[in-house]
């Protein structure tokens, strides 16, 4: 961390700052602590002050209701390809439900989301529904609502 001239970089010297040194850093201590970063990366004071900065870090958190082979879950920490995965999905069984077209149901056959950790948690991994009874039954039920794939806020 020094310039071609050996001079200590900007981002060395401001480690140094916070107390973050070559021993602090052998004997184990996080950079994490030593930038002074908070817990979670959207800074929640500055979230409520200016929430249309952070406003895709709070949508990845969100949690949403996912139609799978197991039934309709509820599934939060999803990464983002897997979140559009759920939302074409969603369309697709709109899709099908509106006019009865199975084509764009019919590409989602095994497909599989989450199994993975994402922030030190795990993410189940569930199969897709693409089977026809299912989801005439959970359309006569009331069980599919595709105005909203989120799960309601209490």
């Amino acid at each position: 961390m020094v310039d071609a001239y050996g001079n200590p970089t900007a981002h060395r010297r401001r480690l140094e700052r916070k107390g973050f040194t070559r021993e602090s850093h052998a004997a184990g201590q996080s950079q994490k602590e030593a930038r002074g970063h908070g817990n979670t990366p959207e800074r929640p004071d500055q979230a409520r002050r200016d929430p249309e900065r952070y406003k895709k870090y709070l949508q990845a958190r969100r949690t949403l209701r996912v139609v799978t082979t197991e039934g309709i879950v509820t599934v939060s920490g999803l990464r983002k390809k897997d979140r559009s995965t759920v939302a074409r999905h969603w369309n697709a069984i709109g899709r099908y439900l509106d006019s009865g077209k199975t084509d764009s149901l019919s590409k989602f056959d095994g497909k599989m989301i989450g199994g993975y950790k994402k922030d030190g948690e795990d993410v189940p991994k569930y199969e897709l529904e693409t089977r026809l009874d299912p989801l005439d039954d959970y359309e006569n039920t009331n069980h599919i609502n595709v105005d909203s794939i989120y799960e309601k806020d209490d």
